[in-house]
């Protein structure tokens, strides 16, 4: 099947050769002879390799012999073995003169001959320098070169301005070879041209030979107007192996060039003008397709660049979806987490508000407290002001005692000194008991004075102390500093908590911010996205769409044909006319089949679609069989087996419908993901909502959550600056008191002396008033008398006085020196209430202090109290709303799911995509070589040939005229390979096909 194939493309490469360069044929056939009939021939000839002939087969047309009015056709032909191959229609032969039975209709019949042809195509083969044949040649490796050769020997001497010279008959010949991309790389060629379609090279050379000899051009002209008889191909090869070579000769390529109308020189160089004109325009339009094709290719280029911009953007998008399933895992975690914590977190705030309002109790209690003894300093300042006077009371009568010791010491010393005096006089010592007298009760009296006030001033000083203890004792400056702390720390921990609502808040926004953007970027992508993949299916799917088109055209020529034969009477020319027909459109077919472009289609697609044209090649190949084995000479009144050829039609509307749906199936596939990855990205887009609307709830939770957080805040640091001044207070206090606690038991035990010495004195100052009673009581007759006894008992008295005084005055000395003692204790007792005052001072201060900002504790607790149900409020929104997030996260979780699988279909597509479009690129750039490789061929043909021709027309003109008109003339023209009627005009195609070079089943 392979090989059908390559022989038939190789045909159709032939065919298409003769088509385009035979135009000119068919408008010169269309001046028949005078009685319409012109003869077509064609001359199949089958070579070797190499170029030597093997066989000639010529097929003749009587073209327009169904329209003369005759029934009998004269004709002349030296074929042997001559058949109709399209007709019943019978001839007689007299030598080499034909008369056919036409009936109506055109003749087509064929014969063989072994005759000498008119010209010839030699190929040589060298390889890596080294000339070799054909058969060796066959699976060599390395550089080829192939020289083709074109001979001309219909040649005919005719005089040519009074000058004798050969003319060969005028032929172009074109030859075209299909060399494989396997095999064959690196490919030029001098005279001719190189396509490519990817997987095959076709190569076309031309020649024309004998004409340079016909136009005897001089040297300049020929140096200059390059008329090739040959080409040569070079190429690199691998395991050489080539298809069969086909060569197209062509003889009235002049007829086209009407001479005749040329009315002398200046007209003729008008017409030269407008073919270099056309020439010009010809190198324009060929440079506008090099223009458009190099433009096609840049942006291309940019396309192909765009789609792997996109197949990249698709990896990044698949990328990306997978860290977002990731990140939506990881959220749905985190929100679980969050849950837990709000949970944790409402219990906690219940937890902080019952302590609040338990701590809003203590704060009441303590102010109540603080309001009490702030209530009783007053008394306090009195009893202080009290002991103030009675310590102040007891200094005076210490220093009164005092003084009066040291009167009472220097008066006894002074009553000893006067006594010696006393003793001496009688009358001073009755003065002087009178003056004793008055003396003991002055003495009596201050006793009685300072007794009274030192026993006040020590139970002052006693009251006071035991109150100050009893103070100390219910105030512990411990715990009021431990709650100045607490307090401090409280006011701490509710600005970190108001902050970090805070923080949590710009958190919840910057998520529901990054959400939005993620919407919007999934939007756009989608869109791009789907529009993208849906422009490239709909291109896929119109190519199919357009080769089934063609093929459905095809069948529908086919089927009418087989209709109008059914209905038509059975006429053999008819038979043979419309099998004619349908072998062109059979041939048509077959050029559409191999025109479909598969490399842009997935690998199932272009599967499937090569599998269909294999099969309407084979049902194409089957009619061709059967159309040419069709015999009219046979037909009488039945009509022909058409089974074949209505099995192509079949075969192509099958393949048109394959193609048709393939192309439907792969639009729906791709609408169908599309539409799949839209609905992904929509589901995405409602979870990613309802996270938004999630997080919008969660951020008024939390907003509202910290609605009072100004207040709270600000009443959190009006109480921790009360709690502050109150620790500050106590702190004080609590230095007050230890230094207090600290000079209390010196104070208690100067007390204690001071009771102790109150005591004594209480105790002397009733025997010294119970002495002054009894001494009150006895008559100043008795003191007078008692004197008189002292007097008269001066040595008893003296005694006494030294028993008073004590040995070396010891008496005198204790009493002065506890009169010292007394005056030292004085300055202690002094300090000590100099201390008492200052200290007063300060707890009066503190105690005004505590009072006043007991209001202000007072109104905190109350506002710490009041929040209490906000804050629970709102931590229950909040662990509400986790909730929420949660049940969102899992949804998101779920979409992105989706969106990764549907991103990966998409990312396999744009895999699909990029390498059909790495063909196309590959296709597309070839286009513009060749484009380019067309104009600068223009270029040259118009340089070196029309320019050149030109410039030759406007030389030497009138000698080349008059030899185009000998080219053209019916004696030189070839009209005929095989003989012809003398009233017949003729036109002759030669075909060659050489055999292919081939690795024979041994050596592979």
């Amino acid at each position: 099947m392979n090989r059908n194939r390559k022989k038939a493309a190789a045909a159709t490469l032939a065919a298409g050769m003769a088509v385009v360069l035979g135009a000119g044929t068919v408008m010169a056939a269309a001046s028949t002879g005078d009685n319409g009939l012109q003869k077509e021939e064609t001359v199949y000839v089958n070579t070797t390799a190499g170029g030597e002939v093997t066989d000639v087969t010529v097929s003749d047309w009587l073209k327009n012999s169904g329209d003369s009015s005759n029934s009998e056709v004269k004709d002349a032909s030296d074929l042997q073995d001559i058949k109709n191959v399209k007709g019943d229609e019978t001839f007689t032969q007299n030598g080499n003169d034909l008369t056919w039975s036409t009936d109506g209709k055109d003749i087509y019949y064929q014969g063989k001959t072994e005759k000498n042809l008119p010209v010839s195509v030699g190929i040589k083969y060298y390889m890596d320098g080294t000339e070799v044949s054909p058969e060796a040649l066959a699976g060599k490796t390395g550089h080829l070169k192939m020289e083709v050769t074109y001979t001309n020997t219909s040649k005919t001497t005719k005089t040519v301005n009074g000058k004798k010279t050969d003319i060969y008959s005028p032929f172009v010949m074109v030859t075209g070879m299909i060399l494989s991309t396997d095999n064959f790389s690196n490919i030029t060629v001098d005279n001719g041209k190189v396509i490519s379609d990817g997987s095959r090279n076709v190569v076309v050379g031309f020649g024309m030979p004998g004409m340079k000899e016909s136009l005897d051009m001089s040297s300049d002209i020929a140096d200059e107007v390059n008329i090739p008889e040959g080409f040569t191909v070079e190429a690199d090869v691998t395991d050489c192996e080539m298809n069969s070579t086909f060569t197209v000769a062509l003889t009235d390529i002049f007829k086209d060039i009407d001479l005749n109308d040329v009315d002398g020189l200046d007209e003729l160089k008008d017409s030269m003008k407008d073919l270099t004109d056309a020439a010009v325009k010809l190198v324009d339009g060929t440079k506008d397709l090099y223009d458009g094709t190099n433009k096609l290719n840049d942006k291309y280029k940019e396309f192909y660049d765009g789609i792997g911009t996109l197949k990249s953007g698709v990896s990044d998008l698949n990328d990306g979806a997978k860290e977002l399933d990731d990140g939506a895992k990881e959220l749905s975690s985190g929100a679980q987490t969050l849950n837990t914590g709000a949970q944790t977190l409402n219990s906690g705030v219940s937890s902080y508000t019952a302590g609040a309002d338990t701590l809003s109790d203590g704060i009441k209690q303590y102010t109540a407290g603080v309001d009490t003894l702030d209530s009783k300093m007053a008394e306090y300042e009195a009893g202080m002001k009290s002991l103030s006077d009675g310590v102040n009371a007891y200094v005076a009568g210490g220093n009164q005692l005092a003084g009066g010791v040291q009167s009472y010491v220097t008066g006894t010393t002074t009553l000893t000194d006067g006594m010696q005096q006393y003793i001496a006089g009688v009358n001073q010592l009755a003065g002087g008991v009178g003056q004793y007298a008055g003396g003991i009760k002055s003495l009596v009296d201050g006793i009685g004075q300072v007794v009274p006030g030192i026993d006040t001033a020590v139970n002052g000083i006693q009251t006071a102390v035991e109150k100050m203890t009893a103070l100390s004792s219910k105030i512990d400056a411990n715990q009021i500093a431990n709650f100045s702390d607490s307090m401090t720390a409280y006011t701490t921990g509710v600005s970190d908590y108001t902050s970090a609502v805070g923080q949590y808040i710009e958190s919840v926004e910057q998520l529901a911010s990054g959400l939005s953007q993620l919407e919007s970027s999934l939007e756009n992508m989608g869109a791009s996205t789907a529009s993208e993949i849906e422009e490239s299916a709909n291109a896929m799917s119109g190519q199919l769409n357009d080769s089934a088109e063609t093929m459905n055209s095809q069948a529908d020529a086919i089927e009418s044909w087989i209709s109008d034969s059914a209905e038509a009477s059975v006429d053999a020319s008819s038979v043979d006319a419309g099998v004619a027909a349908v072998s062109s459109q059979l041939e048509a077919a077959e050029s559409a089949l191999y025109n479909i472009d598969t490399s842009n289609m997935d690998d199932e697609t272009a599967a499937a679609v090569e599998a269909a044209i294999d099969g309407a090649l084979g049902s194409i190949q089957a009619a061709e069989d059967s159309a040419s084995n069709i015999d009219t000479s046979t037909i009488t009144a039945s009509a022909p087996d058409t089974s074949a050829l209505q099995s192509a039609a079949d075969a192509l509307r099958a393949s048109a419908s394959s193609a048709e749906s393939t192309a439907d199936a792969q639009e729906e596939a791709v609408n169908s993901s599309v539409e799949q990855m839209k609905q992904q990205l929509q589901a995405l887009t409602q979870g990613m909502k309802t996270v938004q609307e999630t997080v919008s709830q969660l951020n008024a939770g939390a907003k509202e959550l910290t609605s009072n957080d100004g207040t709270l805040k600000a009443s959190g640091t009006q109480l921790a600056q009360s709690g502050t001044q109150i620790a500050t207070v106590v702190n004080q206090m609590s230095t007050l008191f230890t230094g207090l606690g600290q000079q209390l038991p010196e104070m208690l035990q100067g007390i204690d002396q001071l009771k102790a010495g109150s005591d004594q004195l209480t105790t002397a100052n009733k025997s010294l008033q119970s002495g002054y009673e009894s001494l009150a009581k006895a008559s100043t007759e008795q003191m007078i008398s008692g004197a008189d006894t002292l007097l008269s008992s001066g040595k008893t008295l003296t005694d006494g006085i030294a028993q008073l005084q004590g040995e070396n005055n010891v008496n005198a000395q204790t009493l002065l020196k506890g009169a010292k003692t007394l005056k030292s204790a004085r300055k202690s007792l002094t300090s000590g209430m100099s201390q008492i005052n200052s200290a007063t001072g300060q707890i009066t201060s503190g105690v005004e202090t505590l009072a006043s900002n007991s209001g202000t504790l007072y109104s905190g607790a109350d506002q710490l109290s009041s929040n209490s149900s906000t804050l629970n409020s709102g931590a229950s929104k909040l662990a509400s709303g986790t909730q929420t997030l949660v049940s969102g996260a899992q949804t998101l979780a779920s979409g992105t799911g989706s969106l990764v699988s549907g991103t990966q279909t998409l990312m396999d597509g744009a895999d699909k995509l990029s390498d059909g479009s790495d063909q196309l690129k590959d296709g597309i750039s070839d286009l513009n070589d060749g484009a380019k490789e067309l104009n600068k061929g223009q270029k040259k043909f118009y340089k070196e040939g029309i320019k050149k021709l030109d410039d030759t027309v406007n030389g030497d003109l009138q000698d080349i005229l008059d030899r185009f008109e000998v080219i053209q003339s019916d004696d030189v023209m070839y009209t005929t390979f095989t003989d012809k009627s003398g009233d017949m005009d003729g036109n002759v195609k030669f075909i060659f096909e050489s055999d292919p070079i081939e690795i024979s089943d041994d050596e592979k």
